[in-house]
Formats: structure tokens, C-alpha cells, sequence
């Protein structure tokens, strides 16, 4: 199986970029019941958030 090779810097980027957001927005959270949809094969299409 062949990779792209920016693929691990994506999902490090994404992480960080998740991290971020999360550290300024202290009561942001994933919105229950809702999924994590995912565009493959690297980030979330839709995340639907909540306070």
C-alpha cells in the first residue's frame, strides 16, 4: 500500500491544530450524539461542537 508522504505532516498539523482550539476555547466539546464524519483518509469532514 503506497502513502502519500505529507500525509503524517497533515495529521500532525490537524492534531495541533485541534489542540489549539481546544486549549483557547476551554469549554468547547464534541456535541453528543452527533459523529465524527470522516473524509478520507486524513480529517474530519464534520465536527459538530458544542459549549
Amino acid at each position: 500500500m503506497r502513502s502519500c508522504p505529507g500525509s503524517q505532516l497533515a495529521r500532525e498539523q490537524l492534531h495541533l491544530t485541534l489542540q489549539e482550539l481546544t486549549g483557547r476555547l476551554s469549554g468547547l466539546r464534541l456535541a453528543e450524539g452527533q459523529p465524527v464524519a470522516m473524509d478520507p483518509p486524513l480529517a474530519p469532514g464534520r465536527l459538530h461542537l458544542t459549549w
